[in-house]
């Protein structure tokens, strides 16, 4: 696991910049100020890979413009200025692959830079970051590795000493012979999250890279091969999506939980069999809070569902995620599920 000093910037958006004019590695560039301080937040928009064309280094992307997640209610006590986070769930760090902060099939391939307006990355990303900037009471959260202090003035907005976060992307699954296998870790993502408080609204802007795998060792970040629908999209040599038939989807999906017991049923985890054959469950499980982790048996015919009944103890009050993990542990399926307090009797989806 990476022994980098990861955490969480907590502060104010007062300017931004783009450099698009760099052609190897442009970021979109924040300033924050936190705690009194100003830091920059670097945003990569274009990754520096060349294997496989120039295509490869588009990022990959998700905007979520209303996002609900268990993790903003622990976001909501960090004070103003930089946070060390500590590996692990329920301590406010990011994984894109254990946290189920989002769906990866929904992520999209776009250029930094396009002619026109509202069209590229870096429009997508001003649009949101620049409402942040006008709103007083707008509060930013950037994720990532931080540098500095350092005694010479930033290089892009001048103040010094010059400080700031950086890789404010997912930090696990690179390749091994690359030169980033040494990022890797779990429970260190990067990202930007931007909280309204005025309406408690939240955004939240995920990236990583075509180069990184979505399938990771749980200590230590490192990429696991495999594929089981639970991985982004896959693109063309032109960055274009594959039609449906040639994208790899989950054989059986998390697709809704009983959280409290109601008329005599027990908490539970609904099921779906989405694939064209029946699905043997034999060494597959479900993980819940604290990674525990469940056995499942028997099988799931094609287009049934099957209700997991499960302990007591599996959910957590406060809500999290529950996980589906195939015969070799590999992610297939997951759902965040609602706090204790929120959560109807019935199924909840």
């Amino acid at each position: 696991m990476s022994n980098r000093k990861y955490g969480v910037l907590r502060g104010r958006v007062v300017a931004t910049a783009e450099e698009r004019r760099d052609p190897k590695s442009p970021h979109y560039q924040i300033m924050i100020v936190a705690d009194g301080e100003p830091w920059r937040v670097a945003v990569n928009v274009k990754s520096t890979a060349t294997d496989g064309g120039p295509d490869r280094a588009i990022v990959l992307y998700r905007i979520v413009e209303d996002f609900h997640n268990p993790i903003v209610e622990i976001l909501k006590n960090f004070p103003d200025g930089f946070s060390p986070v500590a590996s692990g769930p329920d301590k406010g760090g990011l994984d894109y692959i254990r946290g189920n902060l989002f769906n990866p099939r929904d992520m999209r391939l776009l250029p930094p830079d396009l002619p026109g307006d509202g069209n590229d990355l870096n429009d997508l990303l001003d649009a949101h970051v620049e409402q942040a900037k006008s709103d007083p009471n707008a509060v930013a959260f950037s994720f990532g590795i931080p540098w500095g202090p350092e005694n010479k003035p930033d290089k892009t907005f001048r103040f010094k000493p010059n400080r700031g976060i950086h890789d404010i992307h997912m930090n696990q699954g690179n390749p091994r012979d690359g030169g980033h296998a040494g990022d890797n870790g779990v429970w260190q993502d990067g990202g930007l999250l931007l909280w309204f408080p005025d309406a408690d609204r939240w955004v939240a802007v995920f990236l990583a890279f075509q180069s990184q795998s979505w399938h990771t060792d749980d200590r230590t970040g490192q990429q696991i091969d495999g594929e089981t629908g639970a991985e982004p999209p896959r693109f063309g040599e032109e960055g274009e999506r594959l039609p449906v038939d040639e994208q790899t989807h989950p054989a059986v999906e998390v697709i809704a939980t009983r959280v409290k017991e109601a008329r005599n049923r027990h908490p539970a985890v609904l099921l779906l069999n989405a694939s064209d054959e029946d699905v043997d469950l034999a060494n597959w499980s479900l993980a819940g809070r604290d990674d525990s982790r469940l056995s499942l048996e028997g099988s799931v015919a094609v287009g049934d569902t099957v209700v997991v009944e499960v302990p007591d103890t599996f959910f957590d009050k406060r809500g999290g995620n529950v996980t589906l993990l195939d015969a070799e542990t590999l992610k297939v399926s997951a759902m965040t599920y609602p706090a204790l307090s929120r959560a109807r009797p019935g199924w909840n989806r």
